[in-house]
Parts: structure tokens; C-alpha cells; sequence
């Protein structure tokens, strides 16, 4: 079959509009991650830690597991804040995870927090 000029601009032209078009129709892939707190972030002994997840709307959240160091410290069926006392936790890296059960499948979720001692120098 032989195209003339104007056939191939053609064809290379409607090409293009239907790769745009399948670019713009494919959906964004949404991620949950920790809102709160952020990675690395610092939290003195004793104080509680507010964690809270961010889920994309087209998540439908089945269960959610907290877990500090392997530890369950919260089982959930929302998405709400939760708090994390940190009496009796031990001092240094600790690794905050969440296992999210979700549009039947699930997934980890993983944040590094430091937690040093709450030191008062004496003077």
C-alpha cells in the first residue's frame, strides 16, 4: 500500500492525538504516606507522637496497623490521628510502621523518628 505525502503527516498527526490523548485519560497513581510525623523528625521522651496517614480519596481503608519497632501499639479502621505515648519506648532511631489494608491489597508504610533523652543541665 503506498501513502503519499500528505497521508503519512496524516497518520503521524492522528498518531500523536490518540498518545496524548491515552496520556491524559491514564490515571495518576495516588501513594498514601505518613503525614504526620515527618521522616526523621525528633521527639522528646514523654511527649506523644500524633501520627497521622495521608490517603488519596480513591482509597477505600479497609484496616490500618501502627507498629514501633515491630510492636503493634494501634489497630484502626479510619484514617484519623493517632497517638503514640513514648513513656517506657527506648532512646534513639526508632521505626514507625503502618500496614494499610486498602482496596483489597495492602501496603507498608515505613518512617524513621529519633527520640533522645530529655535532659535538664543542672546549673
Amino acid at each position: 500500500m503506498h501513502f503519499g505525502p500528505m497521508n503519512r503527516y496524516l497518520l503521524c498527526g492522528l498518531g500523536l492525538v490518540l498518545c496524548l490523548f491515552w496520556a491524559c485519560a491514564t490515571e495518576q497513581k495516588a501513594y498514601i504516606v505518613f503525614s504526620s510525623p515527618l521522616e526523621g523528625e525528633t521527639i522528646l521522651q514523654g511527649d506523644k507522637i500524633a501520627v497521622k496517614l495521608d490517603v488519596p480519596d480513591s482509597n477505600r481503608v479497609q484496616a490500618i496497623t501502627y507498629l514501633l519497632d515491630g510492636k503493634v501499639f494501634a489497630k484502626t479502621q479510619s484514617i484519623g490521628q493517632q497517638s503514640l505515648p513514648t513513656e517506657g519506648v527506648a532512646l534513639g532511631n526508632r521505626i514507625l510502621s503502618a500496614w494499610v489494608a486498602h482496596n483489597d491489597r495492602v501496603t507498608p508504610l515505613v518512617a524513621t523518628l529519633s527520640l533522645p533523652a530529655r535532659l535538664n543541665p543542672k546549673s
